[in-house]
């Protein structure tokens, strides 16, 4: 039923929507009226419907039920920070990268940045993505560079995530590469593998492994013990803003829900001080000895795999070596500016010492060793 009535000014303040007893004639008892529009032309015009005071009652059963989704509130993330070498050549050298991960995940994670433990923390980065972070199921042990570990198969359990075999070109352009390490920022061994089999419980058996890329050969301990860090790198990583008077210096992050501040329970703190690995020089190779003068080939951190040059580039403001000798308890030191240099006569007549020799860059200092020992 509809009806059609006049309201005088004393009852302007009624609206669509308000219900209003009237009682019409012919009526017995008084009949409510929902207004549903009003025209306020002079007079106060309302056109109104019929209810009952039974449809603002709640029903007694809903068809179908009501389905709420269970409350889950955040929880703590899993965060790794990963100062690396250059891998593409386009990163932030001195920056370092964070891996999160966490299940479920909170649909994004906020990393807060501060110089001190207590406050000051401003919003660094958001990653809109969780890592692939796994454990080792087994140890792995040491493998030469530059050839294919054709050893055990590396058994990782994963908290979810899939991986794929990749062939020995799809290698070359950078496929399946994974960072293994104890932690820490800065000990981390970057490498590649081609095979990559399913087990139970989220394990992969990955085999056929290119190991220390990038230079990380000088930091593959002769062990890699079982629950040692796996992180597969790929764009869930992403570089933390650090200023460059910041690298050597301590700092202070929190991570957690990017849906909660930076103070709640669920963020989780990490201090470090990053050293800016995208700076450090490679180690040097084919250390040798030949007559009275110690010769070794330098290594780039940038550009080293281009084969149309005749020479790959320094990547350094200069080039420049630290030489170590040491013999019996003896140690001499010095640097030179070619990749060669003149051992002295008594070291050479004195039995067994050993050399070091480490490429300095002007912004980080010497990289890693390269080590043997003549006699």
């Amino acid at each position: 039923y509809t009806i059609q009535f006049s309201l005088p000014p004393s009852q302007g303040a009624l609206g669509p929507g308000d219900v209003v007893s009237l009682q019409r004639n012919g009526d017995l008892t008084p009949r409510r009226w929902r207004i549903d529009r009003i025209e306020r032309a002079g007079a106060i015009t309302v056109d109104a419907v019929a209810t009952e005071p039974g449809v603002f009652q709640p029903a007694d059963y809903l068809e179908g039920g009501i389905d709420l989704p269970r409350y889950r509130p955040p929880m703590p993330v899993l965060p790794l920070l990963l100062d690396l070498p250059l891998m593409r050549g386009n990163e932030v050298p001195h920056a370092p990268y964070i891996a999160v991960q966490a299940k479920p995940w909170p649909g994004g994670v906020a990393v807060y940045s501060s110089a001190t433990e207590a406050s000051g923390f401003d919003l660094n980065i958001t990653l809109p993505r969780s890592a692939m972070i796994g454990r080792t199921r087994n140890a792995l042990g040491r493998a030469q560079s530059g050839l294919i570990d054709h050893g055990p198969a590396l058994e990782v359990q994963f908290a979810w995530g899939t991986l794929s075999g990749a062939t020995f070109a799809d290698l070359l352009q950078g496929a399946n590469m994974v960072a293994i390490g104890d932690g820490s920022p800065g000990a981390w061994e970057i490498m590649q593998f081609a095979n990559a089999v399913p087990a139970s419980g989220n394990v992969w058996r990955l085999s056929d492994r290119l190991r220390g890329q990038f230079g990380t050969d000088a930091l593959m301990p002769d062990e890699w013990p079982d629950g040692s860090y796996v992180v597969v790198l790929d764009k869930s990583l992403l570089q933390i803003k650090l200023d460059p008077m910041a690298v050597g210096q301590m700092r202070h992050l929190r991570i957690g829900p990017a849906t909660r501040p930076v103070d709640d329970r669920s963020y989780r703190l990490r201090s470090a001080v990053f050293k800016g690995n995208g700076l450090r020089p490679l180690s040097p190779c084919h250390l040798r000895l030949q007559g009275n003068t110690l010769s070794w080939i330098r290594r780039t951190r940038i550009s080293g795999d281009r084969w149309d040059l005749r020479e790959v580039p320094l990547g350094e403001a200069r080039e420049a070596y630290l030489v170590v000798l040491i013999q019996g308890g003896e140690r001499r030191e010095f640097q030179t500016t070619s990749p060669a240099t003149v051992v002295p006569a008594e070291i050479l007549s004195g039995g067994v010492w050993q050399a070091s020799v480490a490429q300095i860059s002007d912004e980080y200092g010497p990289g890693p060793y390269i080590t043997r020992s003549f006699s």
